[in-house]
């Protein structure tokens, strides 16, 4: 069971997480990226829309480089 469950549903409920995405996962995937955290806030809106039908053809892109350099921030 996750240490938080309140935090996942709360953040189901309502559509937005802003905080560390990994601390919505299964307990212990939070640190994973330390000392730097994603910031779910900073996702662009279409983001999931936009990787989920790009055909994968990632040696020929750099958008998720980009999106990664956004929400990738240091902890703290």
């Amino acid at each position: 069971m996750h240490a938080n469950p309140r935090r996942v549903l709360q953040a189901y409920v309502s559509r937005q997480y802003s905080g560390n995405l990994p601390n919505l996962f299964e307990p212990g995937h939070g640190p994973l990226f330390a000392p730097y955290i994603i910031e779910n806030s900073r996702f662009p809106e279409d983001w999931f829309a936009r990787t989920t039908t790009c055909g994968q053809q990632c040696e020929r892109c750099d958008y998720c480089t980009a999106v990664l350099a956004q929400v990738l921030t240091p902890a703290g």
